[in-house]
This record gives C-alpha cells, structure tokens and sequence, in this order.
C-alpha cells in the first residue's frame, strides 16, 4: 500500500499465494514407500527411499529401505518398523531434486598423475 491507500491486484495476489502455501497442511504417511520422496520438517532432512534390501549381515531375518538424503548420505531403516516414519511427511520429486542442486558441492577438478 502507497500513500493513495492504493493496493497492488498482483502483488497482493501473490502474498495471499505465499501464505495459503504455508498454510497447507503436510501429507502424513503410513509408510516408506520405494522411489518415494520424504521430509522431515523439524530438522530440515528430506530423504529418496531407492529400494528395500534382503535381510543382511547385521540385522538378520529383516528387510530394510536404503535411502539416500539430500547431501548424498546413504542410510536405512527397518521396514516393520513403525516408528520409524513418525515425523515424516510426502514430499514431490521435484522439491527433492531443486534441494539437491542448491546443496552439492562443486565436482573436483580431474587429478593428473
């Protein structure tokens, strides 16, 4: 607003836009699910799940998600585990992979010798 208590149409629009999106609830899950995409807004982590293993050597007779966060770190959680998705919410492929472009680190030149 100006002087004239005149308001902008669009920029008013807009502001309205930014605050309905704040406002939007987060999508709870029931689960991880592969390929899906995933937030955890209170400490700032969003994580792609790739794929659910076999049992293996240290956690014997269960299955687990292999995923990845947006830094590049890999790690997994236990599929029967239900707490393991508390404080998660869905997130889109697209978000993720804005992020992941902001946050890696310039590639090192080649090494010669």
């Amino acid at each position: 607003m100006n002087q004239n208590n005149i308001v902008n149409l669009s920029d008013y629009r807009k502001k309205q836009e930014k605050e309905k999106k704040k406002n939007i609830p987060p999508q709870h899950i029931q689960g991880f699910e592969v390929d899906g995409y995933y937030i955890y807004p209170e400490l700032g982590v969003m994580i792609h799940c790739m794929l659910i293993t076999n049992n293996s050597h240290t956690s014997t007779d269960q299955s687990n998600f292999i995923m990845e966060d947006q830094f590049g770190n890999l790690f997994f959680a236990p599929t029967d585990d239900a707490e393991s998705i508390l404080g998660w919410h869905a997130l889109t492929k697209e978000v993720y992979e804005k992020t992941v472009e902001k946050v890696k680190p310039d590639p090192e030149p080649p090494r010669v010798g």
